[in-house]
């Protein structure tokens, strides 16, 4: 390790990770989600690789670009958004019920409660 230059730490590593799956999910280069942010490539390819410790503007801005809540790039394992499962969301929270009371069914959300 270079002098003077600190470890990532374990949140910091789950951050970068979840940036760089988000990133590359949604098919963008680090250039691009650069400057969706207003950030030089350079600076999120370091993002990415746990060598900055970002502030939570930083956070909020790169969550908006990967269109995640903010909050979701501290969790371990966070997958890229999926329109079908904000949807069904929503269509839960209209009928009254609970994801835990619906199942899907094939390719076609099914929403029935369970006995």
């Amino acid at each position: 390790m270079a002098k003077g230059r600190r470890r990532a730490s374990g949140l910091q590593k789950v951050i970068a990770a979840n940036i760089k799956r988000l990133r590359t999910a949604k098919g963008c280069s680090q250039e691009e989600l650069g400057h969706i942010c207003g950030y030089h490539r350079t600076y999120v390819g370091m993002i990415e690789r746990g060598d900055r410790n970002i502030s939570i503007a930083t956070l909020e801005a790169l969550a908006v670009a990967l269109d995640v809540e903010p909050h979701r790039l501290l969790l371990i394992g966070v997958r890229p958004f999926d329109p079908a499962l904000r949807q069904a969301r929503r269509l839960l929270g209209m009928s009254g019920l609970t994801e835990s009371t619906a199942r899907c069914v094939g390719p076609r959300m099914s929403f029935a409660k369970c006995s």
